[in-house]
């Protein structure tokens, strides 16, 4: 399948027909806390949800001391780097295959108190809080010309195409990611009371205007419209279409911090 028309749909299945939406919705019902970390301008969200659809995960949630999400390492073969953006040959090499994988166990940390700490004699530990943490979300408009990965494809002095962490087929869903996990969250809060939420920096991968916009937007609830430019295949292409966020549950307060992409 080609990349070259974007007015036609690459909604390509990672594996077993499970496509990139489906993978979003499954992979979020498992993980609470979302990490996207592209080395990486436009149109805001409308507040217009009249014939806009969600973007539900799976309705069964889990945290990390539950299970994790785990990625396959049987690889039958390499795509160059320069390749990187075929997406639809990903799967004929093995990329893109997911599982379940084990939990993480809580463990005390008594490595980083005094030395000698062993925690008062007969004490019975309680939960204090319970709060959730999201880092380097990095929301992105794909379609900005500044993005690295234009630069990595051009290829222009010949060790660009090389630095493959600056694109990753998620750049393509940042928005609705951190919808799913937002949804993640709320589900969590309902099984038991979240007190807060932390995001500890990057929210935004250029600190653009509409980037921050969609972020801010994704917490609210509002429709995101995660297209910038032309709109092209915003009736046709999975990842270019409006949708409307869930929103955080208005009773968990968030808090947010500075990272180096936020300080515009």
């Amino acid at each position: 399948m080609s990349n070259d028309d974007p007015t036609k749909s690459i909604d390509s299945t990672f594996n077993s027909n499970v496509t990139r939406r489906d993978f979003i919705k499954v992979s979020a019902g498992t993980v609470a806390c979302i990490s996207l970390s592209p080395m990486l301008f436009g149109c805001g969200s409308s507040n217009d949800a009249t014939q806009v659809a969600g973007y539900p995960i799976d309705s069964n949630v889990s945290t990390t001391l539950q299970k994790t999400v785990k990625l396959s390492q049987s690889f039958s073969g390499t795509i160059a780097a320069e390749d990187l953006k075929n997406i639809a040959s990903y799967d004929q090499y093995g990329y893109g295959v997911w599982s379940d994988g084990g939990p993480l166990a809580s463990v005390p940390r008594n490595d980083i108190m005094a030395a000698g700490y062993t925690g008062p004699a007969g004490t019975t530990p309680l939960n204090l809080l319970r709060f959730f943490a999201i880092t380097d979300i990095h929301i992105m408009d794909k379609e900005a010309p500044s993005q690295l990965f234009y630069l990595q494809q051009l290829n222009q002095f010949g060790f660009e195409a090389k630095v493959t962490s600056a694109y990753s087929p998620t750049m393509l869903y940042t928005t609705h990611v951190l919808d799913a996990a937002v949804q993640t969250v709320n589900a969590l809060h309902k099984q038991h009371r979240i007190d807060f939420g932390i995001s500890l920096g990057d929210a935004t991968n250029s600190a653009q205007y509409n980037e921050t916009r969609w972020y801010i937007d994704v917490l609210d609830g509002k429709v995101i419209n995660p297209s910038s430019g032309a709109h092209a295949g915003a009736d046709t292409i999975d990842y270019q279409k409006p949708f409307k966020a869930a929103g955080l549950d208005p009773s968990i307060p968030w808090y947010q911090t500075l990272g180096n992409h936020d300080h515009f």
